[in-house]
């Protein structure tokens, strides 16, 4: 069958709530927030994260923890240490994402009539756009090189401009880029 267009027209929606996020979560972090304390670590504010985190993806609802979250620990914890030519094992990445998701700080929506192989597909998603974006390539099945870091903004107002830069560029990519095939 044809393939089907799946576009995110609500990406002007996503932006602002994205930027809310940050307000509301803050708002309501309860004291020594597993997360909050990983961004203190790791030198960044709610507000400064990569424009490249929080981004929508297909298969993103499987997951009950807010995109920008769940993407911010594979930041952190995958992404922000490699600099361009180093590798990223996807084998790494899904171990990642399950100590996290063991730990009960990225949560799945219970789904039950899924396999537990669903579960990787955002991450999946995921990877492929930053690939589409050109921060990854792919050397082997499982294995990517850095092609380019992620910009880390210093302030808030920095966020802003980056962020409308990277929109402003990708929108289109990410409206149309996202083929689902009918079964």
């Amino acid at each position: 069958m044809a393939p089907k267009l799946l576009s995110f027209p609500f990406l002007p929606v996503w932006r602002y709530k994205r930027n809310g996020w940050s307000l509301h979560r803050v708002k309501t972090a309860r004291r020594c927030d597993p997360f909050f304390e990983a961004l203190y670590l790791h030198h960044i504010s709610p507000a400064t994260l990569p424009i490249e985190v929080g981004v929508p993806v297909r298969g993103m609802l499987l997951i009950e923890t807010a995109s920008i979250e769940w993407q911010a620990w594979l930041y952190m914890d995958a992404f922000q240490e490699k600099r361009t030519g180093e590798k990223i094992y996807m084998a790494d990445i899904i171990r990642i994402f399950r100590k996290r998701s063991k730990k009960g700080e990225i949560k799945f929506r219970p789904l039950p009539l899924l396999h537990e192989k669903a579960i990787e597909y955002p991450i999946d998603q995921y990877i492929m756009l930053l690939e589409q974006l050109g921060y990854l390539s792919k050397l082997e099945e499982g294995v990517f090189i850095v092609e380019k870091e992620f910009p880390l903004p210093f302030t808030s107002d920095q966020a802003q401009i980056l962020e409308k830069d990277f929109y402003d560029k990708h929108k289109l990519m990410m409206e149309k880029g996202n083929i689902q095939y009918n079964q």
